[in-house]
């Protein structure tokens, strides 16, 4: 996996799988990973390829705050999608509770699905 961090967001590409690590406060991207994923996605994509967005929410002090945290970082990450020429029915998202221990919480993943 190639990695590229910068600004509290650390972005990591394998062949079908784009995973953005967060630090606990951040929530945008920086100029730089807005480019890497919008490339990676670029370089990835297909007739009839489907993308998912799994934007993961830390269950510790309150649940509805890591979960519109994790709404936003979605969204954050789909509108990289759009910009990248993705039809918007080709994207879709889903927000996951996590433990508080879990490695995955802060993170947003983008599933590409061919």
């Amino acid at each position: 996996m190639k990695r590229i961090k910068a600004k509290g967001v650390e972005v990591k590409t394998g062949d079908t799988l784009i995973k953005i690590a967060f630090a606990p406060n951040a929530a945008t991207y920086d100029e730089t990973n807005s480019a890497r994923v919008i490339g990676f996605v670029k370089s990835k994509a297909r007739p009839g390829t489907k993308y998912e967005i799994w934007s993961f929410a830390p269950q510790t002090r309150s649940v509805s705050e890591a979960q519109r945290t994790a709404f936003y970082r979605a969204a954050m990450t789909r509108n990289l999608l759009l910009r990248a020429g993705l039809s918007p029915a080709d994207v879709t998202t889903q927000i996951r509770v996590t433990d508080a221990a879990s490695p995955d919480g802060h993170m947003v993943r983008v599933v590409i699905k061919p």
